[in-house]
């Protein structure tokens, strides 16, 4: 339940305070649920389903869909700027796995190739100690 709580928080991309302002209730109420010291009153719950269409079963069973309402469906909002970091950040890490991958296969080969060098050489041994 708790994790499903953190999950309605961060949806909704306040902080703990914001967050329990709109729910009308107070901040350590709202930091009690979050740690799992307690489980969600009435005061919560309540406009958890009113303000923002969350499905108390889904809270506290995990039954169902968490959107009951979709009208009130939590969206975070898109910040364009920061999805153009992460893409140029994304296109690095590919550039950088691609590169990994390279060494990797040219490892796999040096690995191979020292392999046929040590079977030759057991090979030669062999000969040797037959005669």
């Amino acid at each position: 339940m708790k994790e499903r709580f953190e999950q309605i928080v961060t949806s909704c991309s306040k902080n703990v305070t914001t967050f329990a302002k709109d729910l009308d209730v107070s901040h350590t109420a709202v930091s009690r649920v979050l740690q799992g010291e307690t489980l969600p009153s009435s005061k919560i719950l309540i406009p958890l389903g009113e303000k923002f269409g969350i499905s108390v079963d889904w809270l506290l069973f995990g039954i169902g869909e968490m959107m009951i309402d979709p009208s009130k469906k939590i969206v975070k909002p898109v910040d364009n700027s920061s999805h153009r970091e992460d893409s140029n950040e994304l296109k690095e890490l590919q550039t950088q796995i691609k590169h990994l991958e390279q060494r990797l296969k040219d490892k796999d080969s040096l690995i191979e190739e020292k392999d046929k060098q040590i079977e030759s050489k057991d090979e030669i041994i062999n000969l040797l100690k037959s005669k």
